[in-house]
């Protein structure tokens, strides 16, 4: 008996000593997931200029400071979901109190000070303006300008971008308008020239697709669909003009769009090239997401 009470006294000492020496390091709680600047989420390709533009006007309290590429009715993307799951909560305080950022503040503060304003999820992207234990004023206005648009801040709560790996999956993608994708010099001139051409010709390349290629787009248009009850199955590829610099170029036709939209017949200038619509269709620029390439 006393051998036996021996033995479980020394594993519950091993245990409790693992517990200790675990407690001890800074990576106790170390999750999958980075933060960001706003620029630096940008220019990785984490966030698209809309998204930007609706941080922006949710931290500017509405267009102030970007009058002049906001119409006066601009309505920023929603933020959804409105409110993130208690396990989301968890992995930015703990991804926050691992990072690069923490460092100003591990003299003097604990993980419970960190504290986060939520400006909505862009596709893997979560914005934050992350703040310690409140951070008094302590900086002039300064403005921090990405593509023309700008965030402006009066203290040091900037606002952080919070990029979580196990949101992704092998069908995680993220679309761009022609025209976006063009100005951020993803294609050419030459590029947009033959999506054009083979575009206003009707010449389509679908069946080139695999099955695991379409299945991605697909599940890409759902998420940025926005509405609830959205599948797959709701989403045809009407057309694909080919692999471009590591984009898909492809019109995603929603199947439960108002029939209405036919029988346009509209000419759009991008760059040196008109494109011919003839319905509301657009073509996109669709790439596949690596979250930390």
């Amino acid at each position: 008996m006393k051998k036996l009470i021996a033995f479980i006294l020394s594993v519950v000492s091993v245990v409790i000593t693992a517990f200790a020496l675990v407690g001890c390091t800074n990576n106790e709680t170390l999750e999958d997931g980075e933060f960001y600047t706003v620029t630096q989420a940008y220019e990785k390709g984490y966030l698209t200029r809309e998204q930007v533009m609706s941080i922006a006007y949710y931290n500017n309290n509405g267009c102030r400071g970007n009058e002049e590429i906001m119409v006066e009715d601009y309505q920023p993307l929603p933020k959804i979901p409105e409110e993130l799951r208690k396990e989301t909560d968890k992995a930015i305080i703990n991804s926050f109190y691992n990072s690069q950022f923490w460092e100003r503040y591990e003299e003097h503060f604990k993980k419970t000070d960190i504290f986060y304003e939520y400006f909505g999820t862009y596709d893997n992207a979560i914005a934050l303006k992350v703040s310690v234990n409140g951070e008094a004023v302590s900086l002039p206005m300064w403005e921090e300008k990405i593509d023309g648009v700008i965030i402006c801040y009066n203290n040091e709560k900037r606002i952080l971008i919070f990029v979580n790996e196990k949101n992704n999956n092998e069908n995680s993608g993220k679309f761009y308008s022609l025209q976006e994708a063009y100005e951020k010099k993803f294609l050419s001139e030459r590029d947009l020239q033959y999506i054009v051409s083979d575009h206003n010709n009707r010449k389509s390349f679908v069946e080139v697709l695999t099955v695991q290629e379409e299945s991605a787009i697909k599940e890409t248009a759902v998420r940025e669909a926005l509405n609830e009850g959205k599948s797959p199955d709701d989403f045809s590829i009407w057309s694909y003009y080919g692999f471009y610099n590591g984009y898909y170029i492809v019109i995603v036709h929603d199947k439960k769009a108002n029939a209405s939209t036919n029988n346009i017949d509209e000419w759009i200038n991008i760059g040196s090239s008109n494109i011919h619509y003839t319905s509301n269709d657009r073509i996109s620029v669709w790439k596949k997401i690596k979250i930390h390439n």
